[in-house]
This record gives structure tokens, sequence and C-alpha cells, in this order.
């Protein structure tokens, strides 16, 4: 009551006191494991911080921020899982407030206690409050992708990347395609934004979080941390930032191949699919070494998937050279199309029912489509198959 008070009379010294009381009687009912009384410190602590940070008063905001992640760190460490997702919750309110006021120094520490609050969840195995953490970050690095606060932006998706590889190591499936999720989400904002720096940490950081969660076995968690790398890959080839876009499908293709290895049916097919739709926009923009990489992903996974009887993964796989290889023709880039033809083609001679089976109900779409342009690939197609052959 008296730091809230104190905060809207914008009495920093007395709000920076209050807040410290408020830190150690949250620590010690956290250390004694009373729940209630830490949960009552977290929330007054967050209603300080809020305050703090809506009046501009950064130091006070700062101050309850870091208290904030003490306590609900100890919380985590003693499983009071409620008093953790309390702390995760008002670390969420403060970090609103800093970022919409531009206090970059609270905003950074918010992102910090986070950090510690997510990680120390998920090494408890509380995964309501690691998702918890996940899901109020993401409303963070929005914020500070949105006003273009590049390193803010990069510092946020470290730390869910923290959250969640934390969490697909712990086994906490939700927990891990939430912090996925929500870095996906803060990618496509950075990208959006012009943001590299902090574009690129992104899908980094999403690379460390979908191969743990897929050598984990985390199939929905795999398939999320996909689906955010194909979002931002999709962004970054829009804006024709090739370097990013080579990065993402690479990461992207790594995931794949672990995915299939674990016979993860859903998240591979997924992963050819994100394959095939960027490299329809990066053979449009004519990234060339993009493109040839996507096609020898594409063949190396779907061939994985075929030994581990993930027929679906397998027929996308093939679709997705298709659509490749087509859209190549369509812009004559011969090289191009003929890389996807020969993938297809190697791919036919090793899983020949399969892929052949794929490439049949892909023709009666395109006979009703694009005739020209789907014979004359699949002419590419069967010249490819035949030197294979002889």
């Amino acid at each position: 009551m008296i730091g809230t008070v104190a905060t809207e009379k914008k009495l920093r010294f007395v709000a920076c006191d209050a807040v410290e009381s408020l830190k150690d009687v949250g620590i010690l009912a956290a250390k004694n494991q009373l729940g209630d009384l830490a949960s009552q410190a977290i929330d007054s602590l967050g209603n300080v911080g809020m305050y703090a940070a809506e009046n501009k008063i950064e130091i006070a905001a700062q101050y309850a921020a870091k208290y904030l992640g003490y306590v609900g760190m100890y919380a985590a460490e003693n499983e009071l899982e409620s008093a953790a997702n309390q702390a995760a919750n008002s670390l969420g309110a403060v970090g609103e407030y800093a970022a919409e006021n531009k206090l970059k120094n609270a905003t950074e520490q918010v992102v910090a206690s986070f950090e510690d609050v997510g990680k120390a969840a998920a090494e408890n195995g509380l995964e309501d409050a690691a998702k918890q953490a996940a899901t109020s970050l993401r409303v963070v690095g929005i914020s500070v992708a949105e006003k273009g606060i590049g390193y803010l932006t990069a510092r946020v998706a470290h730390s869910l990347e923290v959250i969640g590889e934390t969490a697909a190591e712990n086994g906490l499936e939700d927990a891990t395609w939430q912090a996925a999720w929500s870095m996906g989400d803060v990618g496509e904002f950075a990208a959006e934004k012009g943001l590299e720096d902090a574009t690129w940490q992104t899908i980094h950081s999403l690379k460390h979080i979908g191969k743990i969660a897929a050598e984990n076995g985390l199939e929905h968690a795999t398939y999320h941390a996909a689906h955010s790398l194909g979002a931002i890959g999709r962004i970054a080839a829009e804006k024709e930032i090739e370097g990013t876009v080579f990065e993402a499908t690479r990461f992207l293709g790594a995931i794949g191949e672990i995915a299939a290895e674990k016979g993860l049916g859903d998240a591979t097919y997924h992963v050819t699919w994100f394959l095939g739709d960027v490299g329809e926009i990066v053979t449009k923009k004519e990234f060339k070494d993009v493109a040839f990489e996507i096609e020898r992903f594409l063949e190396h996974i779907g061939s994985m998937a075929v030994d581990k009887g993930l027929e679906d993964a397998a027929k996308q796989a093939a679709w997705s050279l298709e659509r490749i290889g087509k859209v190549a023709i369509e812009k004559g880039l011969e090289d191009i199309a003929e890389g996807a033809a020969r993938c297809l083609a190697r791919l036919t001679v090793s899983r020949k029912g399969i892929v052949e089976k794929a490439i049949g109900n892909s023709r009666s779409i395109y006979r009703e489509t694009n005739q020209k342009v789907s014979d004359e690939f699949l002419n590419l197609y069967e010249d490819e198959l035949k030197k294979l052959q002889t």
C-alpha cells in the first residue's frame, strides 16, 4: 500500500524502500513454503512496479522487476507454483508499462527476471508457471519489437530460448511449445521491422529449442518451432533479406532431419510443407543458393521419412519439390527447375511407390490449373529419372 501510494506521488526513494521490504518478506515466505504470503508479497511488488513504470519512475520499476525475479525464483525452487505463476503475471504487467513508456533499463530487468523465474519453474517441473513466463514475455517482446528496440528484442529471444530449452530438457511440452510460439511472434515482428540482429537471434534460438524438442520426442513443440522458423523465413524472403532466410531454412531443415529420425510424423510433414512454402518465395525472388539448399533438405528428409514409415511426410516432400520446380519453370530458372527434378528423381528411384503416388496425385491437380507448366516440369523430372535408371 505504501509503495503504491509512493509511486503515485512520485516519491521514488520511498517506493524503492517499499520494494526492498517486500522482497525480504517474499523471499522469507518462499523459503519457508508459505505460499499465500509469498503470493501477497509478489502481488504487492507487481503493483508497485506497475505504478512506478506507469509514472515513469524507472529506478523503482527496475527494482520491483528485479525483486519479482528473486521472489519468483525462490517460489519456483520451493515448488510454490501458484506464487511462481503470480510472479510471471506480475512481471508481465510491469513489463508492459515499462516497454510502453520506453523505460529500457526497467524493461531489460523484466526480461532478465522472466528468464530466472521461467527457468527455475521448468527445472522444478512447474509447467504452468514456465508456460506463463513464456506467454507474458511474448507481450513484452512484441512491444519492444514494435518500437524498434533491437537489442531488447534480441534479449527477449534469448530469455525465451533459455525457458524453452530448459522446459524441453525436462519434458514439459506445453511450456516448450509456448516458448517457441512466443518466440515466433516476436521474431515475425522483428523481421517486419527490419531488426536484423534481433531476427538473427530469434532464428538461432528457435533452432536450439526445435532440435532439443525433436531429440526428446516432443512433437507438438517441434512443430511450433518449425512453424515459427517457417513464418520468419517467409517474411525475410518477402523482404529480400537473403542471409536471414538462408539461415532460417537451414535450421528448419536441421529440425526436420531430427524429427524424421525420431519418427515424428506430423512435425516432419509440416517441416517439408514449410520448406516448400519458403522455397516457392525464394525461387520467385531468385535466391538460388537458398532454393538449392531447400531442395537438398527436401530430398534428404523425404528419404528419411520413407525409411521411418512416415508416408505423408515423404509425399509432402515430393509435392514441395514439385511446387518449387514449377515456380522455377514459370520464372525461367532452368537450374533451379532441374535441381528440383533431380532431387525428386533420386527420391523416386530409392522410394519409388510412395513418390510416384504423390506425383500422380499432384498431376491431376495441376492438370486443372497450369497444364503447360506441369507438363514441362514433369518432362524434366522424367528425363532425370531416365538418367538415373540407365
